[in-house]
């Protein structure tokens, strides 16, 4: 009965079987062992000896960067095909979302410019798996000197994301899915480790391999003379002015305790534009992800943000404006896509939505890890939820005063009422509509609060046409004095409504009404 396998025979197998593009059967004939017993080791069942071997090939045979001419053709494939990269070294089941997501992190990568990119989809569907370790590792291997931030809400949540990508480019045990995943089409087991393929990513001794930074190895050892990380990892309650990277995923940022009243979400917005925004070089990309949580979050307040546009033809008219445009590109998904929906809804059989093909594909987002049955359950439960939270709206337009059509314009797809919309493109806040004929009320409205943040808002109301038009509108800190004020040395008055005043009679359109409505905390 033959004994157990020697160590030195398990360095030769695994040396073989790097070298081979992780192929365990023609490692094992190599050394003469059986594919078996190569297959049961690689999956980590009753071999200690083939897991002291791999560590003492830590120090025996360092395993250095593998450069992509000397990759296997799994591995070449990989670095162009994320689904085939998730599938191979994750066991990842496809979802066309996240290859759609991914190409465009890509592309936008490939510019000179500092890219924006703002990506609303539902919970339930994979979202931090995918922006937290599968799409940066996809990076790192196509460019190893990159260098990416890992934000969050805390310091805590990004510094675990940080570790589980760390781990991953230290596996050197194939992944297996449960089988329970497989049987119900998750996950499948994965074909090869990150290492097998593209070499080791542990740098040399005295390089950062921390769990909240790190620096992957480069090809030939070689560092690339920039002082940040490959991957760290911040969290909106840390500090880090003046770090620097290539790409910034802020992921799951809004959440239910900085979006839970109009205080905490102002500061929120306040926030962004100072510190979490502008961490990128020239070419790197910022992309803010998360579901919505409501109707006014940063997403909303993001989404929204209007830029000059300039030329970019290569002759005289480089630079010029040419309008406008919105900062962020701003993909978002649906759980559920009505406008395809062809009653395909079985969680094994449906295929999924796809971005690339939305009239050849299914209506569900991802009808395995976030069903029909579930997604109808939570309409039914709470509608708003489901709008706003799984179908990324600001809101139920039946619990509105305003639906937001009558606003921007469209068919309503429920009744096929065309509305014109109500945008006046060619006039800015506080300019009062040219030629209003009279007669006409002009008529400010103030809504204190106990908190301090007030909304006042200008109108001006034409009779004969029964038309409004939003001259200004002020939402902020402030107090009664800050409203109107007055000053007993100069004899004046003062405060927002003063000078709303005067600029209404300098218009031609004097206020004529001052509407504050009663607030039965401060008397007001």
């Amino acid at each position: 009965m033959p004994g157990p396998i020697p160590q030195e025979t398990w360095i030769k197998f695994e040396l073989e079987r790097r070298s081979n593009g992780g192929n365990i059967s023609r490692a094992a004939r190599e050394v003469g062992i059986s594919r078996s017993a190569g297959m049961k080791a690689v999956k980590g069942t009753d071999f200690p000896r083939y897991r002291t071997a791999i560590q003492a090939m830590r120090t025996l045979y360092p395993a250095g960067a593998t450069a992509n001419d000397g990759l296997c053709d799994e591995a070449r494939r990989a670095l162009t095909d994320f689904a085939y990269f998730r599938r191979r070294y994750f066991g990842r089941v496809d979802v066309p979302w996240a290859t759609h997501t991914a190409n465009l992190v890509a592309g936008r990568l490939e510019t000179q410019e500092k890219e924006f990119m703002l990506c609303n989809a539902p919970p339930s569907v994979g979202k931090s798996t995918f922006w937290t370790i599968d799409l940066p590792a996809w990076l790192i291997v196509r460019n190893r000197a990159i260098r990416i931030m890992l934000g969050s809400a805390s310091q805590t949540i990004a510094a675990q994301y940080a570790q589980q990508l760390r781990r991953e480019l230290e596996r050197e045990v194939i992944m297996h899915a449960s089988d329970d995943d497989i049987k119900k089409g998750l996950a499948f087991d994965a074909e090869a480790t990150l290492v097998d393929d593209f070499g080791g990513f542990k740098p040399p001794r005295g390089e950062a391999w921390k769990s909240d930074e790190f620096v992957v190895r480069q090809v030939g050892d070689e560092m690339k003379g920039k002082k940040e990380p490959t991957v760290s990892a911040y969290g909106a309650d840390s500090t880090f002015i003046g770090h620097r990277v290539d790409v910034a995923i802020w992921d799951d940022l809004v959440s239910n305790k900085n979006t839970l009243n109009p205080e905490a979400r102002e500061r929120l917005k306040d926030w962004w534009p100072k510190y979490g925004e502008s961490r990128i070089e020239p070419g790197g990309a910022m992309i803010l992800q998360g579901q919505r949580l409501h109707a006014e979050d940063l997403y909303k307040t993001v989404a929204d943000i209007e830029v000059t546009d300039y030329s970019d033809i290569d002759d005289e008219g480089w630079g010029e404006p040419v309008g406008t445009r919105k900062k962020y590109v701003h993909v978002r998904y649906k759980a559920h896509y009505d406008e395809h929906c062809r009653n395909v809804h079985h969680p094994t059989r449906a295929v999924p939505y796809d971005p690339d093909l939305p009239d050849d594909s299914g209506c569900l987002l991802d009808p395995r890890r976030l069903t029909f049955r579930e997604l109808m359950a939570i309409r039914d439960q709470d509608k708003r939820n489901y709008l706003v939270t799984y179908q990324q709206e600001d809101a139920d337009p039946s619990q509105v005063l305003v639906p937001g059509i009558w606003v921007k314009g469209g068919r309503d797809p429920e009744t096929g009422e065309v509305y014109p919309g109500c945008w006046d493109e060619d006039r800015v806040m506080g300019v009062i509509p040219q030629g209003l004929t009279r007669p006409f009320v002009s008529v400010v409205t103030a809504d204190p609060s106990p908190s301090k943040y007030w909304s006042v808002m200008h109108w001006a109301y034409h009779v004969p046409t029964e038309q409004r038009f939003l001259i200004d509108h002020y939402r902020g800190k402030m107090g009664a004095n800050d409203f109107l004020d007055w000053y007993t040395a100069s004899g004046t008055f003062g405060g927002l409504l003063e000078d709303w005043w005067q600029r209404s009679v300098k218009q031609k359109v004097p206020i004529t009404h001052v509407v504050v409505e009663q607030n039965a905390r401060n008397g007001s």
